[in-house]
């Protein structure tokens, strides 16, 4: 198996594809332009400069764009740097997906979303089962996708239905041990209680928070969207 770009040293060749992670415009001392490229697969990342750029360059290399890159890994002030040597956009005749290169939760997500249902199925309570099924479905695709967090806690993608899912099977052994705990309640209070997350993060890759994150936060970006269901 071919390792990761995490996994390289100095003085080794690199011939892979990897993810364009972000892409930062800057001006070199001779008025030239150039990209500060972080490059990536699912093992982590690594940055590289791509000099003397042109405007078609600029509109080609962006975030979130795949790679093919030939070069060196070279050590610049301390720190490992990819030195550039030919680098290519992919086409569908690589057959390779952004996803390859993305850290994801361990179940994938047809599976987390299945267990999440079987929890909504055993909410006896219609009207807490609607909401939270109604709002599982409506944002479905950003759930099985967004990550948790942006460092430290499921930062990956799919990180917020794994964390989900983790929660559900501890208040299941919960619920045995505590035979007075509200079945309903628990189960839906940790399926909806991070579903702000889902506009509250950018996404999986280079996660950082939105302007709508940063200005009302998880917990009203959550309860907005409660309360907007219970009032239709």
């Amino acid at each position: 198996m071919e390792k990761g770009i995490r996994h390289h040293q100095v003085g080794e060749a690199v011939d892979r594809y990897l993810l364009i992670k972000t892409a930062t415009k800057q001006i070199a001392s001779n008025s030239k332009a150039f990209l500060t490229l972080i490059l990536g697969d699912h093992t982590g990342e690594i940055e590289a400069k791509l000099w003397g750029v042109s405007p078609e360059d600029e509109a080609t290399f962006i975030n979130k764009t795949v790679v093919h890159i030939q070069g060196d890994v070279i050590d610049y002030r301390g720190r490992m740097q990819l030195k550039i040597a030919s680098i290519r956009p992919t086409t569908p005749m690589d057959g390779v997906k952004i996803n390859d290169f993305v850290r994801s939760a361990p179940l994938s997500p047809d599976d987390m979303l299945d267990e999440i249902n079987q929890y909504i199925f055993e909410i006896s309570n219609p009207s807490i089962q609607r909401i939270t099924r109604f709002l599982v479905k409506k944002h479905q695709q950003a759930f099985v996708e967004s990550p948790a967090a942006t460092k430290n806690h499921h930062e990956f993608m799919g990180g917020l239905a794994y964390h989900v899912v983790s929660m559900l099977r501890i208040a299941k052994s919960l619920i045995q041990l505590y035979p007075s705990l509200d079945p309903d309640l628990l189960y839906s209070g940790i399926i909806l209680h991070d579903i702000g997350k889902v506009r509250e993060l950018s996404g999986a890759i280079d996660t950082t928070y939105t302007l709508e994150g940063k200005l009302l936060g998880i917990f009203q970006l959550g309860q907005m969207r409660l309360l907007k269901q219970q009032r239709s």
